[in-house]
């Protein structure tokens, strides 16, 4: 008999796992991105959601966000910087540095930046000594990546943002553009 109720109750537990229902997209943003590389930082659930906002003329750049069941889970911004803005920009410096510094990896985010001239972005530059206000062109081009969700194990988590930006921001950069 203790053998039985051991059998029930392993058989139960395994079905009240959760499950994703939903199937894995193939881009965000119409950015093309491997399935795999993005299941680590998408949960089980029902419905998966994007909302996004895409405009690559403009200084802002981009912005996406991927839901499960009405809780954001991944999210991406993007947007055109100057030499000078570059640095102050969270993420870029912090955490491992990978392929020479552009990519940045931590447990729960990414970014990445690469060279990228575009003149037709102009971005606020500082005003010159008689107070006007005058504009520089995009240098380059900063991707950050969050996600609200991601593997318990840190290193894991880590292993999978690094697998996860670096063909991420080239794809991006494909579609930038850039001079």
């Amino acid at each position: 008999m203790p053998a039985a109720v051991a059998l029930t109750l392993t058989l139960t537990a395994g079905c009240s796992e959760a499950k994703r229902e939903y199937q894995l997209p193939d881009d965000i943003c119409k950015i093309p991105v491997a399935a795999e590389r993005m299941e680590p930082f998408l949960p089980a659930g029902k419905n998966l959601y994007e909302s996004d906002w895409t405009n690559h003329e403009d200084s802002d750049g981009m912005y996406c966000v991927l839901s499960v069941d009405d809780n954001e889970e991944l999210k991406f911004s993007s947007s055109w910087a100057s030499h000078r803005s570059l640095e102050p920009r969270f993420g870029i410096g912090r955490g491992t540095r990978l392929l020479g510094g552009e990519y940045y990896t931590g447990t729960r985010r990414a970014s990445a930046y690469f060279p990228c001239s575009n003149p037709k972005v102009r971005l606020d530059a500082p005003r010159t000594k008689d107070g006007k206000r005058r504009t520089v062109p995009a240098e380059y081009y900063i991707i950050e990546v969050r996600s609200l969700h991601h593997p318990k194990d840190e290193a894991e988590s880590e292993k999978a943002m690094k697998r996860f930006i670096v063909p991420f921001a080239k794809a991006v950069k494909k579609k930038l553009p850039c001079r």
